[in-house]
């Protein structure tokens, strides 16, 4: 087993499952029924792997023949990748980082607060745009923690197969920075460990709040990830957070020169 993995039983065969071949490096083509996604790619420390579906492999394996790995897992890569996916209407994602813990890793709140809930209770007092990382609709567990009576944080678990749940969570607005996101997802991860599960959180490389918050937790770092799905070509926001709090910010680029090819969340796009 590699070293990357060695730390989490049974999730080189989850890996292997989510591939549909052996870990190794290299582009190789299945058939658009075989798996969810018509293109998903890996990157677990110096081995980068590949599958397509077969109509977009020889152009999906030019573009990757002519990247270093760490050209194909930046947004670079992303662009690129692109160029001839999206000739099929499949865009690309990521990459996406991936962060597991156990009982071995798992660093928990001193904050014991958070409380479960079901999916009901929370169609009474969880806004879907507020709480939009978290979908309870297809969750296995909740938890939430509250401040006069009022939702703060919540934390939604899926099932990703065995033997990982991954784990959602969100902040309201104006609550964070005070510990609540490590405090509900607290409830989570004890939860998943009692279940005898692996946990899961992933996060964009510019989500630095979320990549902290699962450091934190003692998730570790395994692999980061690029897929396909259909839809509109989806860009990144600028990063989120601050390298410390009395870092001051700014802003490389002036208006004039940022990218108005972008349509703007909420004004046209599915």
């Amino acid at each position: 087993m590699r070293e990357e993995l060695s730390t989490f039983t049974a999730l080189e065969e989850w890996l292997v499952a989510k591939m549909g071949r052996g870990l190794e490096a290299g582009v190789f083509e299945s058939s658009e029924d075989a798996h969810p996604e018509p293109l998903l790619a890996y990157r677990i420390g110096d081995l980068a792997m590949v599958r397509v579906v077969e109509k977009m492999g020889e152009q999906v394996r030019s573009v990757v023949d002519g990247l270093s790995d760490d050209e194909l897992f930046s947004l670079f890569g992303v662009y690129e990748l692109a160029r001839v996916t999206l000739l099929h209407d499949v865009s690309i994602w990521g990459p996406t980082l991936y962060y597991f813990g156990n009982a071995d890793t798992f660093q928990p709140s001193e904050r014991e607060i958070a409380v479960q809930l079901t999916k009901e209770e929370l169609d009474e007092v969880a806004n879907p745009r507020l709480f939009w990382h978290c979908d309870w609709e297809q969750s296995v567990a909740n938890f939430g923690v509250f401040e006069d009576d009022r939702l703060v944080a919540l934390t939604t678990v899926h099932d990703y197969g065995d033997p990982v749940y991954a784990i959602g969570v969100d902040v309201a607005p104006g609550s964070e920075h005070r510990g609540l996101g490590r405090a509900v997802m607290t409830g989570a991860c004890r939860w998943v460990i009692d279940q005898g599960r692996v946990i899961l959180a992933t996060s964009a490389q510019w989500n630095i709040p979320s990549v902290r918050l699962q450091r934190a937790m003692g998730l570790q770092y395994v692999f980061s990830d690029l897929h396909g799905s259909s839809g509109s070509f989806k860009v990144p926001p600028q990063t989120l957070g601050k390298p410390r709090p009395d870092a001051e910010m700014y802003d490389l680029y002036p208006l004039w020169a940022q990218n108005k090819e972008i349509i703007r969340y909420g004004e046209s796009y599915e």
